[in-house]
Parts: C-alpha cells; structure tokens; sequence
C-alpha cells in the first residue's frame, strides 16, 4: 500500500504530498502507525450474534471501545443488553444511533427517543424496526421527511392505517 508520500498512480515519490520542514528540506516520513492487534478481535466479538452469543457485560464494555466500528457491531448485535443500546445511542455518533435504531432488542423508550433524533435516516429506521411501539409509529407518520413516512407504511408491525390517518400523517401526500 502506498503511503500519503507517494503518488497513488505510479508509486513513485511524489514531493507534492510529502511535507517540508521551515529551512525547505523534506522532513522525514513519520513512522507507520502500529495496527492494533487486538481490534480484529474486538469487531469479532461485538458483532458475535452465534453460539455461543457474546456475554452481555462484555459488550457493555464493548460499547465504549475507543474504535467506532466496534460500537457499530456492539449496537448491531441482538444480543446486547437495552441499557446498553440506550447509552449507545444517547453517546454514540451518528451510524452508532443509526445502528442502534435498527436494533430490534432496543427497549421502547430508546425507540422513542430515537424517533425524535435531527437525523431523518436515524428516524428512518426508527419506522423500519418492527420492535418500535405504535404510538411512536403514529408519530412518524407525520414526519416532514417521505421516506420517514414511507418507511412507517411499510413496517410490518404498523396497525393498519385508515384514510383519514393517512391523509392526517401525510403518507398519502408524496
């Protein structure tokens, strides 16, 4: 693999990308970064929905790994506990809320609050996961973003909406 100093297209030395020091010599190539041994592990584990499941205080532990992925397979993994998925959510980044969304071992509260986020793909998902409560579901139909309420139409979990509800929440409007 090519370093930042060298051209991605000829493998050859590029001084364009490689820094000066003040006095306009080069300075020497910093040193690589020494992979983490035990990261591979850690995503493995976190995600591990198999036989037998990852134990849930090792996910909880799991879900304030330094590395994002880990969180994003912590909040993925079934497994994990609903406490642990709520403070994942109310921390985590962005795919971390996302990912916790889809959970449908998220707790009815952690949906909720979820359903209110800034995000219209956390909401998104939110409408998505057949775990989600109706009235939140209910909520969702009225979200401003079509794919939102697109999303409550086809969750499999949603009670049957009239015509009124519909044209009320908007999922007829797009």
């Amino acid at each position: 693999m090519a370093s930042c100093m060298f051209s991605c297209v000829t493998n050859k030395f590029d001084p364009h990308r490689h820094p000066r020091r003040p006095d306009g010599k080069f300075a020497p190539a910093p040193p690589p970064v020494a992979p983490d041994p035990d990261l591979d592990e850690r995503r493995a584990l976190a995600g591990n929905t198999g036989n037998p499941p990852a134990p849930p205080d090792l996910l909880a532990r799991l879900a304030v790994d330094p590395d994002p992925k880990v969180r994003w397979w912590v909040a993925t993994n079934t497994g994990t506990p609903p406490g642990t998925l709520a403070a994942l959510a109310a921390v985590g980044g962005l795919w971390v809320r996302r990912w916790v969304a889809t959970n449908t071992a998220a707790s009815p509260e952690t949906l909720t609050g979820l359903a209110a986020d800034p995000d219209p793909g956390v909401r998104r998902w939110v409408a998505v996961n057949t775990a989600t409560p109706t009235g939140t579901l209910a909520g969702l139909a009225a979200d401003p973003d079509p794919d939102v309420r697109g999303s409550v139409a086809n969750n499999a979990s949603c009670p049957p909406l009239n015509a009124a509800q519909n044209a009320a929440g908007g999922l007829l409007a797009d």
